[in-house]
């Protein structure tokens, strides 16, 4: 007897849920990603921008320091599309491309100075973020 899986959703935990699930099955189990955009990864994708050619985009990039990361590009056959780090740093885009202030972690700043100095906030909002 045959089963049927549907997963909702074409981003980075859809298609690693597919992958996961495929690992862990038999051939017996039919595996359906739906994704309503035109293409899959979800919020992650590398795209031109602002005059360069490739600018990873979305809420993470991939991180080659996470061993589960690598496990899984070796798994999925990407292995040799990895890059090694270029030292390339994360940027916003505000009226032109700014450096991420020192003073952020994870998107929160932990330095209001640093913060202030990048330009990205108007004085209201340094007022909010204090």
């Amino acid at each position: 007897m045959s089963s049927s899986v549907v997963i909702v959703g074409g981003g980075i935990t859809g298609l690693a849920a597919a992958h996961h699930l495929a690992s862990m099955t038999h051939d017996d189990v039919a595996i359906t990603v739906l994704e309503a955009a035109d293409q899959l990864g979800g919020k992650i994708r590398t795209s031109a921008f602002a005059g360069r050619l490739a600018v990873d985009e979305g809420p993470d990039a991939f991180l080659v320091r996470m061993p589960s990361a690598i496990g899984l590009a070796h798994s999925v056959g990407l292995a040799d599309r990895i890059v090694a780090p270029t030292g390339a740093s994360a940027a916003i885009w505000f009226e032109k491309l700014r450096p991420i202030p020192d003073g952020v972690l994870l998107g929160v700043p932990t330095s209001l100075m640093a913060v202030a100095r990048s330009g990205l906030l108007s004085p209201l909002g340094m007022a909010r973020a204090g």
